[in-house]
């Protein structure tokens, strides 16, 4: 894809040359007193088709590049955001409650775990606690937050805009009084409404 100046320069040029071939056989033409030949425009009309193919297939490509660029930077902010978040609480919790499957029943204990869960439970440093989790909203696969169990979870992602496709918390510690290492993994896609196929331009994933 050419840069915008590259791409200018290149339009400029061409159509520069094409007026000065132009002008300098209309010269001889006036000069001459003859009219062009069927071959003649033929040949000038092939010329420009091709050059107007050329140009278009660039503006195309141009175009095409745009709107990935800016399908995958929405993408990318979504999971930056959530990632973000989650990884600034988790580390600055005063006491991890637990993980779990089923949003239920809370393992405090990652010794010798090797499961992968949806919830993690934890409890900051003003005792209030706090859940994310891998679960759905409105039907709706993502990410959500939930402050103490009076308030109802909410959406770390634009569900509007992206679609989780896969997400995991995993739980690791070598014994009770190490502390715990907590893995978040999720993929990201762009959103497409049931049964719609985005074109290869419109789809990202991280």
């Amino acid at each position: 894809v050419y840069p915008a100046p590259l791409f200018y320069n290149l339009i400029c040029m061409i159509t520069k040359t094409i007026r000065q071939k132009l002008q300098v056989y209309l010269s001889k033409i006036t000069k001459s007193g003859a009219g062009f030949t069927i071959i003649e425009l033929l040949a000038v009309m092939i010329i420009l088709l091709s050059i107007g193919t050329i140009i278009g297939a660039i503006l195309f490509a141009s175009l095409r590049s745009s709107t990935k660029s800016n399908t995958l930077t929405t993408v990318r902010q979504n999971g930056h955001f959530a990632l973000t978040l989650m990884t600034k609480m988790i580390r600055e919790a005063s006491r991890l409650e637990g993980v779990s499957i089923n949003g239920v029943d809370y393992e405090s204990s990652c010794v010798g775990s090797t499961a992968s869960y949806k919830y993690i439970k934890i409890t900051s440093h003003d005792s209030g606690q706090t859940i994310f989790s891998c679960s759905k909203i409105n039907e709706i696969d993502t990410i959500a937050s939930q402050s103490g169990t009076l308030t109802p979870p909410v959406s770390l992602l634009d569900t509007a805009s992206v679609s989780l496709t896969s997400c995991s918390i995993t739980c690791m510690q070598s014994t009770a009084g190490q502390l715990p290492i907590i893995g978040i993994q999720f993929e990201l896609s762009q959103y497409a409404p049931t049964g719609t196929q985005l074109l290869p331009e419109k789809t990202a994933r991280i």
